[in-house]
């Protein structure tokens, strides 16, 4: 919203901005190149994604057996049945979708606000930067993400959802015989 209120107070240029030809097909590339990145380093990120949550898995039992020794009584569950770190894990995805939400947001109205003041060209070539300049960051995101501590931080995620089905699981009361009769009569 801002930046259309912006874009009223721009007089674009009488002559649209020339870019060097050799300047944009670099930037092009730049954006092909920096997109493969990310394609190759989220391919890597979901193999070592996988593995957590297979050695996940592994663990749960154990930790269901063993953990209630190791976590502290401030993740416990409160009164109402409610885990703090439900409430955590909400928000740390808000964060993420919002943080990806507004930077596609800004991307899209510096382009379009470019375009508006020097013309398509300078526009395209704005275009092809700020998604370079993105993509850059989206693949130092992932590649940190296979780093040992982020491989045992989201292993340990994964074996804490697996906990927490099996403990969903373990919560769901069973029928007894009356239970049954009476679905059967009420059908």
């Amino acid at each position: 919203m801002g930046a259309s209120k912006l874009r009223e107070h721009i007089t674009p240029e009488d002559k649209p901005a020339a870019v060097s030809p050799s300047v944009s097909r670099g930037l092009h590339v730049a954006k092909q190149a920096t997109g493969g990145a990310v394609k190759v380093s989220q391919f890597l990120v979901d193999g070592v994604c996988k593995v957590a949550g297979c050695v996940g898995k592994e663990l749960a039992p154990h930790i269901r057996k063993h953990g209630s020794k190791l976590i502290p009584e401030s993740l416990k569950k409160d009164k109402e049945g409610r885990s703090n770190v439900d409430g955590f894990a909400t928000l740390w995805t808000g964060l993420e979708v919002a943080a990806k939400s507004i930077t596609k947001s800004v991307a899209s109205e510096t382009v379009t606000t470019v375009k508006h003041k020097y013309g398509a060209e300078a526009g395209l070539a704005t275009d092809n930067a700020v998604n370079s300049a993105i993509n850059v960051g989206v693949t130092a995101f992932n590649i940190d993400n296979l780093g040992i501590k982020a491989v045992v931080k989201r292993t340990g995620k994964h074996t804490a959802k697996a906990l927490l089905e099996d403990y969903k699981l373990q919560q769901k009361p069973e029928k007894d015989e009356n239970d049954v009769a009476l679905e059967k009569e009420s059908k």
